[in-house]
């Protein structure tokens, strides 16, 4: 049983450091509070941290997976911060590349609201979803786990929100980052494709199956939304240049940021 984060308050989660992270993985976080209240949440200091501090852990561990060129070593990066997360710290020290001290703050934060199995199960998910499509052999395949993927990410983040959530945010956010895992491989495939981390020429016809799987999802999202004003908003800004929050005012942070 998940304890709500009321609960388990500590300031030893605070303050998130946002230092090296990706402003995508920021704006994610900076715009939760919005996304969340249409649906009655309203998360305190504290959880909006707890936020913070998973959605930077997951930027560092997947920057250091995506550098990692040989899978084998891959599969034992993912295995050791699992082990690592898991409080087996002593017999699987964390890997080197990652900081002990910015993912501890994750750590702390499942130990305290006693989610550890269900948030590392999911964790397990996306990083076996995100090496099925590194070898995925055709577009319907590469679809298929980025889906599993964005589902995966979504019980992560609804294991962190523990009892402050609702069924009807629970669907949308499952919805959104099933669309969001595909609309990231759509922006990012040349460069993914370069780096050896997008199996698949990204030509036209490819580009059009993403294109498709992604409005074979919108009607769900739409209709799930009870702010569709927002919604649309929310989904436009990522069409800009530069990433940015909805609403500067509350995403106190972010000057913060963009100036390091």
């Amino acid at each position: 049983m998940s304890v709500s984060l009321d609960e388990s308050e500590t300031t030893e989660l605070l303050p998130v450091d946002w230092c090296e992270i990706r402003p995508e993985y920021f704006k994610v976080w900076a715009d939760f509070p919005l996304i969340a209240e249409p649906f009655g949440i309203t998360l305190s200091d504290h959880q909006f941290h707890a936020l913070g501090h998973m959605l930077v852990s997951m930027d560092l561990i997947d920057s250091a997976v995506d550098r990692e060129p040989i899978q084998a070593v891959r599969n034992q990066l993912c295995k050791s911060v699992l082990r690592w997360m898991n409080d087996e710290k002593d017999l699987c020290p964390l890997p080197g590349q990652l900081s002990e001290d910015r993912l501890g703050k994750l750590r702390e934060t499942i130990r305290r609201q006693n989610i550890k199995t269900a948030f590392l199960a999911a964790a397990e998910n996306v990083f076996r979803a995100s090496e099925r499509k590194r070898n995925s052999l055709s577009a319907s395949e590469l679809i298929r786990n980025l889906v599993d993927e964005g589902q995966a990410a979504a019980e992560m983040t609804i294991q962190i929100l523990g009892s402050n959530t609702n069924a009807k945010l629970n669907r949308f956010l499952q919805r959104i980052m099933r669309i969001g895992t595909i609309v990231d491989t759509l922006l990012d495939a040349d460069e993914d494709f370069q780096q050896g981390i997008l199996p698949l020429i990204p030509g036209r016809f490819f580009r059009l199956r993403l294109k498709s799987a992604i409005a074979s999802q919108l009607p769900g999202l739409i209709l799930g939304s009870p702010d569709r004003p927002l919604l649309w908003r929310y989904c436009l800004s990522y069409t800009r240049t530069e990433v940015v929050p909805l609403d500067l005012m509350r995403s106190k942070y972010w000057n913060e940021h963009v100036g390091r």
